[in-house]
Order: structure tokens, then sequence, then C-alpha cells
């Protein structure tokens, strides 16, 4: 596994957070698991396994001093696989990805 991280705040209220990673184990007994940055109060403990690419790119955009915007985009990339995950939660393609929106309000 290799991965890269980029933290960047081109104005004062915005803040960008992005990874990207590269992977390889030989099957899901060798899988390998990485944390990523959130929404608040979301844990991301994705077990990465075979051969893939993944990255996600977080934006939080504060408002006001009690109003805050979070976008979170996450994707997993595996060319080697025709469908990903099993049962009720497969995929019937080798891209996983998904979008949260939080908005978070301070009293």
């Amino acid at each position: 596994m290799a991965f890269q991280d980029i933290r960047f705040s081109p104005f004062q209220n915005i803040s960008i957070d992005g990874r990207i990673i590269l992977f390889q184990t030989d099957s899901f007994n060798s899988a390998i698991y990485e944390y990523e940055n959130d929404l608040m109060g979301i844990l991301s403990n994705v077990a990465l396994y075979g051969k893939g690419i993944r990255w996600y790119l977080q934006v939080k955009y504060k408002l006001a001093n009690f109003l805050s915007i979070t976008a979170k985009y996450s994707e997993t990339y595996k060319p080697l696989e025709k469908n990903l995950g099993s049962g009720l939660s497969e995929i019937n393609n080798n891209i996983d990805n998904k979008l949260s929106i939080q908005a978070e309000i301070s009293f």
C-alpha cells in the first residue's frame, strides 16, 4: 500500500482534505485497513484487498461561527474485478463510490 494525503485551506472558512491510495494484496484474508478523515461522528475504516486505487476528497465550508457544511466523495476502483462485495450489498461494477453531505449546527 502507498498513499498520499493533501490538506489545503484556500480561504479561512474552507478546508479541503484528500487522499489517494494504491493497494495490492493476495486476498481478503490479507486485507489492509486504513483510517480516513470523514464527517463528524462517522468512522471510516475501509478494508482494502486485491488490486486497486481508492481516493477521497472532503470539503468543509464554515458559513458562520455556528454553522458548517461538509461534503465527502470517495471512490474505490478495482480494475481486475467485475463485481464488488457479496450478497445484498453486491455492486455489479468495479467502482464503489459514495457521496456524503452533513450540516453541523453548534449551540
